[in-house]
């Protein structure tokens, strides 16, 4: 039996930063639900934009008392930890201490399932190899928590937040397009693709017929988009950053 608290360890890129942070919100929440730890080694590079993240150089969960932003300097142990995973998945048990869990494409593991926890509890580290673990419930159960530790850090854009400040305080209702571009034209045969086109004249639809409403369109997107045909006064992110 191992005795000391058993470490939920994510190293395999999976996707852009949504895709990662929706995994880590669920594996965070099961770390929380059964007092376990969780380190995050695919989420160094936009570390900084988090509140709970920035100060925290191994982008642990629960985040150490006294942090340093040294990111940079912890990166390269993330190979170092995909190859002891390798090993781990090929000759389980050959690493003491250390269990794998590989899951192919479309394949889930619910890790609500009491299988699951008591083969964590049974190893030092857990090295998770997938997208689709997922805890709903616990997630659900520890939801504030999540968000106040996964909130973005206001400080990085006080230009941004000024003319988020600007609008709110003069009435609008703000209304935000995320047009998803990049990856979306060809994923899946493109089949969720929406051309920023459309995003236009849906936005356009709407201050046509929501007269009675102030309303102030905002657009954002992995790529350039022409504002042009977009309702008058529709604005993007001054800088087009990631957490714009």
């Amino acid at each position: 039996m191992i005795l000391m608290r058993s470490t939920l360890v994510l190293s395999k890129y999976l996707g852009g930063l949504g895709n990662r942070l929706i995994l880590h919100i669920h594996v965070m929440a099961f770390a929380m639900e059964h007092g376990f730890s969780l380190v995050n080694l695919t989420l160094h590079r936009d570390a900084r934009l988090f509140e709970g993240l920035w100060a925290n150089s191994w982008c642990r969960y629960p985040s150490p008392a006294f942090g340093l932003p040294l990111h940079a300097a912890v990166r390269g142990a993330r190979g170092m930890v995909e190859a002891l995973a390798r090993i781990g998945e090929k000759d389980p048990g050959s690493i003491p201490g250390l269990l794998v869990r590989t899951l192919g494409d479309g394949e889930f593991q619910s890790m609500e399932d009491p299988g699951f926890v008591a083969a964590c509890r049974e190893h030092r580290w857990i090295n998770l190899q997938g997208w689709l673990f997922r805890a709903n419930a616990c997630v659900l159960r520890h939801r504030d928590a999540i968000r106040n530790f996964l909130r973005f850090r206001r400080s990085l854009h006080p230009r941004l937040s000024s003319l988020l400040d600007e609008s709110r305080s003069q009435g609008k209702t703000r209304f935000c397009l995320h047009v998803r571009q990049g990856d979306f034209r060809h994923w899946e045969g493109g089949r969720h693709f929406i051309p920023p086109e459309d995003y236009a004249e849906a936005a356009c639809r709407i201050a046509r017929t929501e007269t009675g409403r102030n309303f102030e369109f905002w657009v954002c997107s992995d790529e350039p988009v022409d504002l042009a045909p977009f309702p008058t006064g529709t604005r993007t992110a001054p800088n087009r950053t990631l957490a714009e």
